[in-house]
């Protein structure tokens, strides 16, 4: 293969700041996240980016470490081995990526576009306890409330270090052990309200809930449930304009509530007919990155 850049045409999105950032980074692959993603933007909203690089060879070896640029404006760039690993986690915003239309493609290089070939073996089952739980999170800040933090004993604190040393699980099993260790460890939800900032505390006195954090859950469970069904996720989002009105407000809390309920339902009848294999095929991703960097250099 060939390594070599390449241009695409420059859509109107192209602002000063993305193309600070092409010069500043030169990622292989970078596109438009965010609500210019999901079709939920209003005039104002931040043109939020995120992508990937193959960093220099010394970086590629571990001589110097490179996980993440964060750069002002809430923009991300991934060596592409992190990127890879946020895939295998099950990570929402690096699994959008893999879903992204032509027009929200702001620049990929040859080497990009064949390391999203790892499409096909990295999605999996094991992104639905992810996702469902970053929903749940969203959905809580929706309704200012929090969980108590778990607390737990000594005995217990040993007994994970000792899984973690003795079978060195990745985040994504540790993270699936630890659920099933508390998932009947009572806990209680307590209001988060008092400790929010100025702008989220307006929002529950004016609609009685977080507008933003709702819309957000009701997204990602609608993606998840398609992603169940058809192995896709379509953006914008097909009920982009629904989001919109919870996101300014137009929608009561309580026919919010309903409408993420029957959302979970079907998630969760979703995930027991899902097209999806029940885990990645991590040979075949790691095999592709490997094939791709042997090209390289």
């Amino acid at each position: 293969m060939k390594v070599k850049s390449f241009r695409r045409e420059k859509s109107k999105m192209f602002t000063k700041i993305t193309e600070e950032i092409l010069k500043l980074t030169e990622p292989d692959f970078l596109y438009l996240s965010g609500s210019r993603l999901y079709g939920t933007d209003n005039p104002s909203s931040d043109k939020d980016l995120r992508g990937f690089i193959f960093p220099p060879f010394e970086y590629l070896i571990g001589v110097k470490k490179f996980d993440c640029r964060e750069l002002e404006g809430d923009h991300k760039i991934f060596s592409a081995k992190k990127y890879i690993k946020l895939l295998l986690q099950g990570d929402p915003q690096s699994t959008e990526s893999l879903f992204v239309t032509q027009n929200h493609i702001l620049k990929s290089t040859e080497v990009g576009m064949e390391l999203l070939k790892i499409k096909e073996f990295v999605l999996s089952n094991t992104i639905y306890h992810r996702i469902v739980g970053y929903s749940v999170s969203e959905w809580r800040k929706a309704m200012g409330v929090r969980l108590e933090p778990l607390k737990r004993t000594k005995t217990e604190e040993e007994t994970i270090r000792d899984i973690k040393s003795l079978f060195q699980p990745d985040r994504e099993s540790m993270d699936e052990i630890v659920y099933h260790l508390y998932k009947n460890k009572e806990r209680k939800l307590v209001s988060s309200i008092p400790s929010v900032g100025v702008r989220r505390k307006k929002e529950y006195d004016k609609f009685g809930y977080c507008v933003k954090s709702a819309s957000h859950a009701i997204r990602l469970v609608g993606q998840l449930k398609e992603l169940m069904e058809t192995g896709n996720i379509t953006f914008p989002r097909p009920n982009a304009s629904v989001l919109k009105d919870i996101k300014s407000g137009k929608w009561k809390k309580d026919d919010v509530n309903d409408l993420y309920n029957e959302l979970k339902n079907e998630v969760m009848i979703s995930r027991e007919k899902s097209v999806l294999p029940d885990k990645p095929n991590r040979t075949k991703v790691w095999k592709i990155y490997m094939n791709v960097v042997e090209t390289i250099y």
